[in-house]
């Protein structure tokens, strides 16, 4: 099966002539760090823009504005560029060595392919009868695993001729960028086989995901992050958005690297489920003794490979302890740039050998296995790992470059991962509808994955408590009516009627709950969805009895608005192990202003608590009797509409309007009306003025003694106050106050000072205060 790509970022013309691969030498010039740049790993609690901040403060003005660059959406991993592009890397690391919030630095170094192009003939695909991929295609060819969800490929690579013949059908993600090493890995995973032309790869369907071009570790880095994103994505939505990506190919390194910058990534996408593919470079080096990266990173999801050749060469790098495994990669044919073939030599093209083994491993027929993708996707990938390694063949000498001493066995593997398929027992559900044999179905379970899709009369689910649904239609895409019979080893377990071509059923007693993982009360545990989902805010509210023991009832109504949403009897009932006795309501509010009126019915309350995981408090009191305002989620805009939509206490404070009179910008406070639009005529939203008849009195007016004139001149309730000098009474006539003070322009009292004199408020009892002591 052939699946169409699902998007083209770019359309480009075929190019007519294959590039020479980049081969990068072992000379230290080549792999000097690139100079401006430098990799930071934040730690997890900073905050990027705070760091921004502080580079700025360390950094010398001379060597330019520094730039921070997330290398993916929401990773830890940060590209540094300096506007002074030459500034030394290494002088570059030990300014930012210590900073608050950075974690790690590593220098940013160009990758160094591993590939060696030759003009050989094209030839046979010798590669995929030795690694015995052939018996495997017996039972899969790849495409999609036994529950239906397609697997993926990440190439982080050089780019892939999406619209190359042999891939366009497998390429669902093609970056704007077609080169040639890219094109030729792609092919070796995953170019389209039993179509009549070219070459097959190792799946015969897959989706290949070519994120962008790579040519630096930051480059490496974004496309990473980007495939752990996917595959997040699909794990936590149980394969209804993102991308299930296996594994990753890495055919490239920098030598002489140490990967401990890398490994916080590397762990991530090993928890996510994703297996990195690498090896070491294409000469003789052993990399037990060499660092080589990122094949010597210690991360349990890294496989590491060599090449073999048709005579059984080794001409690549080994390690007794760091190589994991053989794999063809001298004389293999495969697709190439400008819609051709090439027979290619190098490690870049063992990685794909291998990673196009895990794709096709995981579309095994093992229902228990493909349920365990996404409850526990890491364990899942090693166990696909294992399967490889240990279903290895013998290889001459393979032992003393290699740690399990054999080569790529594909069947081998397969039949590894077979035996450790756990059996579960089949439900057969008998379809009794006019479309009889043409019956097209698809059932899945209660998280939403699809278990079974096909055409016929029958289908067989693999049993555990769980809630099914199926849907069921002609051969006109038309729902269709009819009853159906679930039977477990012979006996009915199930049955019911077919209705506008759905049925479901129940087996055992499963967790209920909300199975949607975008959902505010999304419940991990939950294996069948019942209907509870919120996509606004989920709002607890517990009554508890004020003698905390007892049982009965109690009466609550919540509304958003004006809308209700609970108005009833609450259960109140005793708990022992919280030593209350407390009821619960839980709502699914709209951000804003939340009504809750609590009233006792045979059981008197004491306060309430409102559990609010996305409110401003995410706890929050309220008290029995009385109706309260709780705040939920982002708060809303204020809008004309009588509701206190932003949660504030004032209602449509926004569409206050006061007649302005004297046109000073300030409203009569006694003429206040709420217009939803601005009204015609001398209006305003600023009110304040107490004379709206005079155009210099008004709150923004000065009041001042010098220019006294018995009026309020700035509405605040005092005349002629703004320049009131404060005075002392002084009784003992020493020269200090000991009085609140008093205002006025001049003294009002024998004896008052002006504070400007030498005020001293300490003065007690007519003794003054002396600075140091009694």
């Amino acid at each position: 099966m052939t699946n169409a790509p699902l998007f083209r970022l770019f359309s480009r013309a075929l190019l007519a002539a294959a590039c020479s691969l980049l081969l990068l030498a072992s000379g230290h010039a080549q792999h000097a760090p690139l100079p401006g740049r430098l990799l930071l790993r934040l730690s997890k609690e900073a905050d990027a823009k705070s760091v921004q901040r502080e580079l700025r403060l360390v950094l010398p003005a001379t060597w330019g504005a520094p730039s921070l660059k997330p290398l993916g959406e929401g990773g830890r991993y940060h590209l540094l560029v300096m506007g002074d592009a030459t500034t030394d890397p290494k002088a570059l690391a030990e300014r930012v060595k210590g900073l608050r919030g950075v974690e790690a630095t590593q220098e940013d170094l160009p990758l160094q392919r591993r590939a060696q192009p030759n003009d050989t003939q094209y030839g046979s695909q010798w590669h995929l009868v030795d690694m015995n991929v052939e018996p495997v295609w017996n039972s899969t060819t790849g495409g999609a695993t036994a529950t239906g969800q397609r697997i993926a490929v990440g190439i982080i690579d050089s780019g892939v001729q999406g619209g190359h013949p042999d891939l366009v059908d497998n390429v669902v993600i093609d970056a704007p960028a077609s080169d040639e090493h890219g094109t030729e890995v792609a092919g070796v995973v995953g170019a389209v086989g039993n179509n009549g032309e070219g070459v097959s790869g190792v799946n015969w369907d897959v989706d290949l995901v070519s994120p962008a071009t790579v040519n630096t570790l930051s480059d490496v880095f974004t496309q990473f992050q980007f495939c752990l994103d996917q595959r997040t994505l699909f794990n936590q939505s149980n394969g209804a958005q993102g991308r299930l990506i296996v594994a990753v190919t890495a055919s490239w390194g920098v030598a002489g690297v140490d990967c401990g910058f890398g490994e916080p990534l590397f762990d991530d996408l090993g928890a996510a489920g994703i297996l990195v593919v690498t090896s070491g470079p294409n000469d003789g080096t052993d990399i037990d003794v060499t660092p080589d990266y990122p094949a010597t990173c210690p991360n349990a999801n890294n496989i590491v490979v060599t090449s073999y050749g048709p005579l059984n060469e080794v001409p690549f790098a080994v390690g007794d302890n760091t190589v994991h495994l053989l794999a063809p990669g001298v004389d293999i044919l495969t697709t190439t740039l400008g819609s051709t073939y090439a027979v290619v030599d190098g490690n870049s093209f063992a990685i794909p050998a291998v990673a196009g083994a895990v794709a096709l491993l995981y579309s095994t027929d093992c229902f228990t296995f493909a349920q365990g993708i996404t409850s526990d996707p890491q364990a899942t990938a090693l166990q696909v790992k294992q399967a490889i390694l240990s279903g290895v063949s013998p290889f001459p000498g393979g032992n003393a470059i290699t740690i399990t001493g054999g080569k790529l066995n594909v069947n081998g593997a397969y039949q590894q991962l077979a035996a450790q398929c756990v059996p579960c027992t089949s439900v057969t559900v008998d379809l009794t509808t006019t479309a009889g044999a043409n019956a097209q179905y698809s059932a899945v379970n209660g998280l939403g994955s699809v278990l079974a899709t096909g055409t016929g009369d029958a289908f067989t689910l693999c049993a555990a408590d769980g809630c099914y649904t199926a849907t069921v239609t002609d051969g006109g895409n038309l729902p269709v009516e009819g009853t159906f019979t679930a039977t477990l080893d012979g006996a009915v377990v199930a049955s019911g009627a077919i209705t506008n071509g759905q049925l479901s059923f129940t087996l055992g007693t499963p967790e209920q709950g909300c199975t949607d993982p975008n959902a505010s009360n999304y419940s991990p545990t939950a294996v069948c969805d019942d209907g509870s989902c919120c996509s606004q805010n989920t709002v607890t509210l517990y009554l508890i009895a004020q003698d905390e023991v007892a049982n009965g009832t109690a009466q609550l109504t919540v509304q958003a608005g004006s809308t209700t949403l609970f108005n009833g009897p609450v259960a109140i009932a005793h708990v022992p192990d919280a030593q209350l006795s407390y009821g619960q309501v839980t709502v699914c509010a709209p951000a804003g202003c939340l009504s809750v009126f609590a009233q006792q019915g045979d059981v008197a309350l004491q306060s309430g608590l409102a559990v609010i995981p996305a409110g401003p408090f995410p706890e929050y009191f309220f008290i029995a009797g009385e109706a309260t305002s709780i705040p939920v989620g982002a708060q809303a805009a204020e809008v004309c509409d009588g509701i206190d939509n932003n949660c504030d206490g004032a209602v449509d404070e926004g569409f206050l309007w006061y007649a302005d009179a004297d046109s000073d910008g300030f409203g009569d406070p006694t003429t206040e009306q709420v217009l939803c639009s601005p009204p015609n005529g001398a209006f305003v939203q600023q009110p304040g003025d107490c004379d709206d008849t005079d155009a210099n009195i008004n709150p923004a007016m000065a009041d001042p003694c010098g220019t006294a004139d018995g009026l309020d001149n700035d509405c605040n309730g005092a005349v002629d106050d703004t320049d009131l000098l404060a005075w002392y009474p002084d009784a003992d006539n020493d020269g200090f106050g000991a009085e609140l003070a008093r205002g006025a322009c001049l003294p009002t009292t024998a004896g008052a000072r002006d504070q400007q004199r030498g005020l001293r408020r300490h003065e007690r009892h007519g003794v003054p205060w002396r600075y140091g002591g009694l």
